[in-house]
């Protein structure tokens, strides 16, 4: 996009910056990322759906950016795909250590489930809640969003 625009050279600058930040982040989080696994969950209209690679969500910053790994299910399913859908009692074939809760303000129905209270993220708390109503996509102003965001609930 930024040679359709003329801006290789802001562009280029804003990417050097982001890896710069990434990388820091990396460092601080280290204890609480490395070698753990993440899925991106969102109530849809066709149920339950989890995302694979680099489609927002912060999909981008977790798994590229931060390096965690997806859930084998997961990762097997998304290979070809960008999401999958799963049903609440399959729940826990597609999640790991941390899950990200992608929502539009409120907590979806299924989280009131015993098989959502019963999952390993959940019962470590180790949850995060991303409201995409402002930071669904993966362009850089919603990327820095939800870098932000999940950054300081890893933190925590």
């Amino acid at each position: 996009m930024a040679s359709i625009v003329n801006e290789d050279e802001k562009a280029e600058k804003w990417i050097k910056k982001w890896e710069r930040t990434l990388k820091a982040d990396r460092a601080k989080l280290s204890d609480k990322i490395n070698g753990k696994s993440i899925a991106v969950l969102q109530s849809t209209p066709k149920g339950i759906t989890a995302f694979g690679k680099n489609y927002g969500r912060g999909t981008e910053i977790v798994y590229d950016g931060y390096g965690m790994k997806q859930p084998k299910k997961l990762k097997a399913e998304t290979k070809n795909a960008y999401m999958v859908n799963m049903s609440l009692e399959s729940l826990h074939k597609y999640t790991g250590d941390y899950i990200i809760l992608a929502n539009m303000g409120e907590h979806p129905n299924f989280t009131n489930t015993n098989s959502w209270k019963n999952l390993k993220a959940v019962k470590h708390n180790k949850v995060l809640n991303l409201d995409i109503s402002d930071t669904q996509y993966n362009d850089p102003i919603s990327l820095e969003r939800q870098r932000k965001i999940l950054f300081k609930q890893l933190e925590k």
